[in-house]
This record gives structure tokens, C-alpha cells and sequence, in this order.
């Protein structure tokens, strides 16, 4: 298993982080807010990011923001994401699951492991499959895959780790598909 470390330098603004991406975007995540407050200083060396390797020694299969590899299942512009395949499911429920699976997987590779439901509400209402009655059911209903906090306006969702690969296997079937 894959050593973490976190290396807090406030008098610089420096933070180092070493450890799986999830980690890394985790911690960043929660960091967050100490760099949006820290003063614009000129740093006293370069920091560069080393890309870090999964446990067998590969690189990861998508890194931070690169979903070329999933062109056919979405459009990138800027921060924003358009989902282009329709999801599968012969209902709305399971269309909407789907669509929740590959909206948070679209963002966790973008580094935004945690996402309002504001943002997955506006795309399931672009794919049709918005149940306004039903969505928050339709995002807690998946427990196993689907983590929700939050209530009514800061309500957000990310992707447990069985979740994040029940998405990336949702979008790697239907890339010949889009």
C-alpha cells in the first residue's frame, strides 16, 4: 500500500502533498481555502508536480482533468462538462443513477471530488431525466456508490471508491457506444 504525506509550510504558503490521486485531491480539496487567502508571494524555490504512480507502478488511467481517452462520452470547456451519450436505463431512475455515476466520475478526474447537487440537477434535467420529486432519492439510493452530505442548498455528492470504478466502467462501455 501506497504511503501518504502532508506538508503544511504556512510561513511560505507551501503545501505538499504525496500519495494516490484520490488522496492528493482530497487534501487540496480541503486546502482549498487557505490558497484562495494566501497572499500572491513569490515562491523561494519552483515546486513541480511529479505525476505519482499507482501500486502496481503504472500511471494512472486518467490523470487529474484528462478524460481525452473518453472523448465520444464528454466535451470539456473550460470548467464546464457536457455529458454527449445519453445515458443507459429504461426508466428515469436508471437513467438519472447513470447519469449521477458519470457526472461525478467527469469531475473527480477535473479534481473536484465533492459536487454540489445544483450541478447534477442541471444535468440530468439536460438529459431528461430529472424527477424533481425523486432526485435526492435517485442520489442517495446509491450507498455503496454515491456518498450525499449536506441538505437542501449545500447539498453535494462525491463517489465512494466502488463508485468511482462502477463509473469508469460505465463510461469505458459506452465510449464505442456515443
Amino acid at each position: 500500500m501506497s504511503e501518504a504525506e502532508v506538508i503544511v509550510d504556512a510561513s511560505n504558503c507551501v503545501i505538499t502533498v504525496r500519495g494516490n490521486q484520490a488522496f492528493v485531491s482530497e487534501i487540496l480539496e480541503k486546502y482549498r481555502f487557505v490558497l484562495e487567502q494566501a497572499p500572491k508571494v513569490q515562491p523561494k524555490q519552483e515546486h513541480k508536480t511529479i505525476p505519482q504512480e499507482d501500486q502496481k507502478g503504472a500511471s494512472p488511467k486518467h490523470a487529474s482533468g484528462d478524460l481525452s481517452s473518453l472523448d465520444n462520452i464528454y466535451d470539456l470547456d473550460g470548467d464546464a462538462i457536457s455529458i454527449l451519450v445519453s445515458p443507459p436505463g429504461k426508466s428515469i431512475t436508471a437513467q438519472a443513477k447513470a447519469l449521477i455515476l458519470l457526472y461525478l466520475y467527469a469531475r473527480l478526474q477535473m479534481g473536484e471530488p465533492s459536487v454540489p447537487a445544483e450541478g447534477i440537477k442541471e444535468q440530468c434535467k439536460s438529459h431528461a431525466c430529472y424527477d424533481s420529486k425523486n432526485f435526492v432519492a435517485h442520489l442517495k439510493g446509491q450507498k455503496n456508490l454515491v456518498t450525499v452530505t449536506g441538505a437542501n442548498a449545500t447539498l453535494a455528492a462525491r463517489l465512494t471508491v466502488p463508485g468511482r470504478k462502477a463509473a469508469e466502467e460505465l463510461a469505458q462501455s459506452l465510449q464505442g457506444t456515443g
